[in-house]
C-alpha cells in the first residue's frame, strides 16, 4: 500500500476491523503487530475520538465519495486525514483506506502567517515590498489611504516614481545602494500623493533575505510625518524667536565692544589730525570694526528672517584657525597651552569664512571654558577624510567624498552621557544661568549643515571633550589671495547723481563718499523732495541711487516715477533688507543694481563704474 508522504496508512473493513497498516501504527499505539490486525481501530481511541472517527468513516461509506478532513482530537496537535473508499465487485464498498500526516508544524506557520498577514494588513503604517528591482509587490491599506492609489494601480510599477523632485530620488538612489549592500535604511523624504498633495515621511527600509542571504526584495515602512515636520518647524520658529530675545543682552555687549573702537580711534584722529602716522594706525582700526559691526549685523539679519546668502570662497583652514588663535590667546588663562596639529597636504576648504569662523570662536571658547580654573591642553588638530557610502549613516548623511577634518580638543572636566545627548539642543548649557544662554553649539550646529558638513562630539566625565568637523575639501589648487589696500582710484568722468536716503546721517556720510570719488551730487531725504528736484531738470542727472524703504514713497515706486520721465535714467537700489522685493520684481522695473548697506567706497565706486560706464561723458 503506498505511503506517499504520510505519516501513517491504515486499511479497515466497513465495520472498522484493520486489515492492514504501515509498520509505524501498532507502535504509535503501543500494540504489539500481531495483536493489531483484526482488531477494532476505534477501540484505540478515547470515546469523543472514537465517534468522530466513526461518522468519518459513515459518510464515505453512504456517498461513496472520498472525504478530507482535519483532525484536532488530540489536544496540541493537527492532522490531516483523508478516507478513500475501495470498491469491490458491483462498486461495493469493501474496505475504506485511512491516510493520516501530521501538519501540527504547518497549520501553525499557517496560522502564524495569516496573523502576519492580517497584522500588517491593518497596521496604521504604510507598508511596502519590492522584488529585487524596486517593483512594488504588495502594498497594505494604509498605503491606499496615504497615497490615494489602489493596489492594481501600483502592482509592478517602480516605487522611485513616488519620490517627489531631483534630491529625492537621489536620496532614494542611495538609499537603495544601501540596501543593495544588504543594510537598513532610514530616512525622510516627500512623497507624491494621486491628487498631487506632497506629505513628509518617516521611512525605514529593510532587505527580505531568503537562505544563505539571498535578498529576494525589500519591506519599507512609511510612517506620515506631515504634521510632525510642521510642528518641528514651529517648535524652530519658536526659539528662533525666543532666542533673538535672549540673545539681546549679549548683542548689546557685542556692538558696545565694536562701537568702542570707532569712537576712541575717531576721536584720536579727530584731536591728532596732525600726526600722519597715528591716522594710518587708528583708521584702518576705524574699518575693521565697522566691518565686524556689519558682519555682526548680517548674521542677525539671518536669524531673522531664516536664511541668507552664503560667500563661499576657497581657503585654508589653518589659516583661518591660527588667526583665531591670535584672537583667543589674549583672553586665555596662563595656563592653557594651545597646540596645533595640521596632518594634512591640503587644508583647502570652499565655505563662507565668517561663518567657519564664528564655529571655530565657539568650539575654542566652549573648550577654554571648559579648563578654567585647572589649565590643560587646548588642541586644534587639521586632517584629510575620505567618506564612503557606506559611511552615510555614521556621517549624518554626507555624500561621498574628500573632506577636511578639525578636532577642537580640550582636557577639562568632560562631559556626563546625558549631556552629551542634549549638547546640541537650542537652549541647553552646562555653564549655568551666568553661563550663557545656550544657544552656541546649537547654531554652530546649523552652520555646520549650511557649509555640507557634519558635527560630532565624543567626551567622557574627567576625559575632556572633542569636537570633530567635517567640511567638503575645495576642488579648487589655491587659495583666495588676500584683497590688495584700496588704491586711490584712477580719475574718471565725472557722474551727475540724484541721492535719496531718509536717514539723514546715512544721507552726509553717502554724500561724501561719491563726492569724494569725484562726481557730482545732489542729495535729498525724502522722496517727494527728490522727485521734485528731478522734474526741475530730468536732464541734469546721470544716475539716481535710492534707499528702498523710505516712508510715503518707496525708492522702487520712486524710481518707477523717475524712469516714467526719463526712460534711459539707470536707477540703483540700497538698503538694510536684503530680502524685502525680489530680485526678477527689480528686473522687471529696469533697475540697474542693488546694494546691501552698509557698503564701503570700494563697492560703491564699482556699481557706479558698472552701471554708468567707464567712459561716461563729462557732463557739468
Amino acid at each position: 500500500m503506498p505511503q506517499d508522504n504520510y505519516d501513517y496508512v491504515v486499511l479497515i473493513s466497513p465495520e472498522g476491523r484493520i486489515l492492514s497498516s504501515d509498520q509505524s501504527l501498532p507502535r504509535r499505539l503501543g500494540v504489539v503487530p500481531a495483536d493489531f490486525l483484526g482488531a477494532d481501530l476505534y477501540s484505540f481511541f478515547d470515546p469523543e475520538s472514537a465517534a468522530l472517527r466513526k461518522k468519518a468513516a459513515a459518510m464515505v461509506l453512504s456517498s461513496g465519495e472520498p472525504l478530507c478532513y482535519c483532525d484536532e482530537s488530540r489536544p496540541g496537535r493537527v492532522y490531516d486525514t483523508r478516507i478513500m473508499p475501495v470498491f469491490g465487485p458491483g462498486r461495493r464498498i469493501d474496505a475504506l483506506a485511512i491516510f493520516v500526516r501530521d501538519i501540527t508544524s504547518e497549520e501553525r506557520s499557517e496560522r502564524e502567517r495569516r496573523k502576519l498577514a492580517a497584522a500588517i494588513e491593518q497596521a496604521a503604517e504604510t507598508v511596502i515590498i519590492v522584488d529585487q528591482d524596486f517593483n512594488v509587490e504588495y502594498v497594505n491599506q494604509a498605503f491606499e489611504a496615504m497615497t490615494g492609489y489602489s493596489r492594481q494601480e501600483v502592482f509592478g510599477r517602480a516605487l522611485e516614481t513616488f519620490y517627489s523632485g531631483r534630491l529625492q530620488e537621489e536620496q532614494f538612489r542611495l538609499c537603495a545602494r544601501l540596501l543593495e549592500r544588504g543594510e537598513v535604511c532610514s530616512d525622510r523624504f516627500h512623497l507624491v500623493s494621486k491628487t498631487g498633495e506632497v506629505c513628509v515621511c518617516d521611512q525605514s527600509v529593510s532587505p527580505v533575505r531568503a537562505r544563505y542571504g539571498v535578498i529576494l526584495g525589500y519591506v519599507f515602512v512609511w510612517r506620515d510625518a506631515t504634521q510632525v515636520a510642521k510642528l518641528e518647524e514651529q517648535v524652530r520658529r519658536a526659539q528662533k524667536m525666543e532666542a533673538i530675545g535672549a540673545l539681546a543682552s549679549g548683542i548689546a555687549h557685542d556692538f558696545n565692544n565694536i562701537l568702542g573702537p570707532i569712537i576712541l580711534h575717531a576721536e584720536l584722529c579727530l584731536s591728532r589730525m596732525h600726526e600722519r602716522a597715528l591716522l594710518e594706525t587708528s583708521l584702518p582700526e576705524i574699518l575693521v570694526a565697522a566691518k565686524r559691526a556689519r558682519a555682526l549685523a548680517g548674521q542677525l539679519l539671518h536669524l531673522g528672517r531664516g536664511r541668507g546668502k552664503d560667500v563661499a570662497i576657497p581657503f585654508r583652514l589653518s589659516s583661518l584657525v591660527k588667526e583665531c588663535i591670535a584672537l583667543l590667546k589674549p583672553g586665555l588663562s596662563p595656563d592653557i597651552r594651545v597646540k596645533v596639529r595640521i596632518e594634512s597636504q591640503s587644508d583647502l576648504i570652499l565655505a563662507d569664512p565668517d561663518h567657519v569662523h564664528q564655529v571655530i570662536m565657539n568650539l575654542a571658547t566652549n573648550a577654554a571654558d571648559a579648563m578654567r580654573g585647572g589649565g590643560g591642553d587646548l588642541t586644534f588638530a587639521i586632517s584629510e577624510e575620505t567618506v564612503e557610502e557606506k559611511d552615510w549613516s555614521r556621517h549624518s548623511g554626507l555624500p561621498a567624498g574628500r573632506y577636511i577634518r578639525l578636532a577642537v580638543s580640550d582636557t577639562g572636566h568632560g562631559m556626563s552621557p546625558s549631556c552629551l545627548e542634549r549638547i546640541f539642543e537650542p537652549f541647553f548649557s552646562t555653564k549655568g544661568r551666568s553661563g550663557g544662554v545656550g544657544l552656541g553649539l546649537s547654531v554652530v550646529q546649523n552652520i555646520v549643515a549650511r557649509l555640507r558638513g557634519s558635527i560630532d562630539v565624543e567626551s567622557e566625565p574627567g576625559e575632556g571633550t572633542t569636537f570633530h568637523l567635517l567640511l567638503p575639501l575645495s576642488e579648487s589648487s589655491e587659495a583666495e589671495a588676500p584683497r590688495p589696500l584700496r588704491q586711490p582710484p584712477p580719475p574718471r568722468r565725472r557722474v551727475r547723481i540724484l541721492f535719496v536716503d531718509d536717514d539723514e546721517a546715512t544721507a552726509a556720510s553717502l554724500t561724501a563718499a561719491i563726492t569724494g570719488l569725484g562726481h557730482a551730487v545732489e542729495c535729498r531725504v525724502t522722496a517727494v523732495e527728490a522727485l521734485r528736484a528731478f522734474l526741475r531738470r530730468p536732464d541734469g542727472f546721470d544716475l539716481a541711487m535710492l534707499d528702498l524703504f523710505m516712508p510715503h514713497m518707496n525708492g522702487l515706486a520712486l524710481a518707477k516715477e523717475l524712469m516714467y520721465v526719463r526712460p534711459d535714467l539707470p536707477v540703483v537700489l540700497f538698503s538694510a533688507y536684503t530680502d524685502r522685493v525680489s530680485s526678477e520684481e527689480m528686473k522687471q522695473c529696469g533697475i540697474k543694481a542693488f546694494l546691501s548697506k552698509p557698503f564701503d567706497m570700494e563697492t560703491l565706486d564699482k556699481t557706479i563704474r558698472q552701471v554708468c560706464g567707464q567712459d561716461a561723458e563729462m557732463k557739468s
